[in-house]
């Protein structure tokens, strides 16, 4: 039995492949036009959810998203790894176990879209971009 059982980190990992050159991708996911679009459209994401959920204890998470690009060739390859966690009174909760397991799957599908959205938009900047 875990002591601390929300000291586990619920994470995803995607990775893949561009024909575009490292620096390009570089330059795209360093956009800072881009990044503060992406964080309105997150932070949007998160009030909804918040004020659809109605529990005794708000719950709220916060994924951490960190992309490693390396230039393979004329291709770039890009991986993504996402973690979830929960911030607040819902992270001591969680920590002491309380709904350890709902919360686990929560926090892992999060993580999971987060890293299939990404792979979503730098694919198709890349892809609609290749002659």
């Amino acid at each position: 039995m875990t002591l601390f059982p929300g000291l586990r980190g619920y994470a995803a990992e995607r990775q893949l492949r561009v024909p575009a050159e490292a620096s390009q991708v570089m330059g795209w996911l360093t956009d800072s036009d881009r990044r503060e679009r992406e964080w309105l459209r997150q932070v949007e994401a998160q009030i909804v959810a918040v004020l659809a959920v109605r529990t005794r204890f708000p719950l709220r998470w916060e994924l951490q998203q960190f992309a490693t690009v390396e230039p393979a060739g004329e291709a770039t390859d890009i991986t993504v790894r996402v973690q979830g966690q929960m911030v607040g009174i819902g992270r001591v909760l969680h920590l002491l176990g309380w709904r350890d397991t709902t919360t686990a799957r929560f926090l892992t599908g999060e993580a999971s879209r987060g890293a299939d959205s990404f792979v979503s938009a730098v694919t198709a900047q890349f892809t609609e971009s290749s002659p």
